[in-house]
């Protein structure tokens, strides 16, 4: 298993609901999107959790599983410097790396250019995109694209409008973070090449881990470990 993926305690039936229970640890401060709409984290604990998501997807593609639904709302925090994906409920088990996918799955805003254009596509580089657009809202506070100027900054709600800003727009970064603080040119390096409108030109969670941006994460990451 990995502990920055959702472990379940426990699971039963009960036959008179028709319904299975699922237990799961509690997460007492909440979902990422929660948190940082209060602006509750720091800018070098969102990219601690980032390392932590990319050390979970890194896992799960190991596996030939893609989450599909990735979003700072399916992150919870359990501190300031430990976070675990959750909401496996549209995750899929790929047969090999080439298996493409038709369906798309997933929050609008998150949906990667290849998925909106209706074609068979690659679901890993799409969980690649959706992991850029979790850590672009989370350190901005706004997503890219202009994707949520579409509703005065409420999040895009149709594949159309999202569609429409992904051809149109240019991948711009504001000059602060969200917390008000200068923007790290290693955060920005990362973004760029995960966003990357070519699926083929992003890098895997292989890769991710190990960029610039996430060289001071290791001790904190080993720490965990090793609780």
């Amino acid at each position: 298993s990995n502990i920055y993926i959702l472990s379940i305690l426990d699971a039963f039936d009960f036959y008179d609901l028709n319904s299975r229970f699922l237990i799961f640890p509690f997460a007492r401060f909440g979902n990422v999107q929660s948190i940082i709409s209060t602006k509750q984290l720091l800018d070098e604990n969102i990219t601690i959790c980032f390392h932590q998501t990319a050390i979970a997807l890194q896992y799960m593609h190991s596996l030939n599983i893609v989450h599909r639904d990735i979003k700072p709302e399916n992150i919870l925090c359990f501190s300031d410097t430990y976070f675990v994906l959750s909401d496996f409920s549209v995750s899929s088990q790929l047969t090999n790396d080439k298996q493409p996918i038709e369906d798309t799955k997933g929050s609008p805003a998150f949906l990667s250019p290849e998925e909106c254009s209706g074609e068979p596509f690659l679901p890993k580089p799409a969980d690649v995109w959706a992991y850029g657009i979790s850590f672009y809202s989370a350190l901005f506070g706004c997503l890219p694209f202009k994707l949520d100027e579409a509703e005065n900054r409420s999040i895009a709600n149709t594949v159309i409008i999202v569609t429409d800003m992904l051809q149109n727009q240019r991948l711009t970064f504001p000059k602060k973070t969200a917390n008000n603080n200068p923007v790290d040119k290693d955060i920005i390096a990362l973004l760029k090449d995960v966003l990357n409108k070519d699926p083929a030109k992003r890098p895997t969670f292989d890769q991710i881990i190990k960029y610039k941006c996430f060289n001071d994460c290791w001790p904190i990451h080993e720490a965990n470990v090793r609780e």
